[in-house]
């Protein structure tokens, strides 16, 4: 196995498997794929990477952030990094985001992370994890676990942009 989440799944394959009281090799094979199917849409959707939201909702984040011009590009190389604008400053201050250990931490404020289900950008950095918290805090996402993301594995209670206040796109 080449990574713990190839073995953790492979697992969750073979446990699948002898819980299935059917003699049908096909339809065992079906209900493997189809639970594989769901944990993988549920990592999709919405998961943590290192400490920030990624997925489909990291996704959102990041076109909602600027969308609303809240934030602002600073730089493309070697990564692509952003600026809070006084209007973000204002809107994460309203949603309760503690911004100020995420301006004093030694590591990039906010920058692009590409997302490897989406093939986009979230928002990485100090201020991506200061956001994720406060989203925790507030219960817009919940973490959980999943057997193909295991504890990165978040439910999303409240879509981003409900939580932002915004239209949902």
């Amino acid at each position: 196995m080449k990574s713990k989440d190839t073995a953790t799944l492979t697992d969750s394959f073979f446990r699948l498997a002898s819980l299935s009281k059917t003699t049908d090799a096909r339809s065992s094979v079906r209900k493997i794929k189809s639970k594989g199917a769901e944990e993988y849409e549920k990592i999709r959707q919405a998961r943590t990477c290192y400490d920030h939201l990624a997925g489909v909702e990291g996704v959102r984040l990041m076109d909602s952030l600027l969308q609303m011009k809240w934030l602002r590009q600073t730089d493309s190389s070697p990564k692509v990094t952003f600026q809070l604008t006084s209007e973000g400053e204002e809107g994460l201050d309203k949603l309760g985001v503690i911004r100020a250990d995420a301006r004093k931490s030694r590591r990039l404020f906010a920058y692009g992370c590409l997302d490897w289900t989406e093939r986009r950008y979230h928002l990485g950095g100090s201020l991506g994890k200061a956001i994720l918290d406060q989203m925790v805090l507030v219960r817009v996402v919940e973490k959980t676990r999943s057997a193909i993301g295991g504890r990165r594995a978040l439910t999303v209670r409240k879509s981003t942009a409900d939580w932002m206040s915004l239209p949902a796109s």
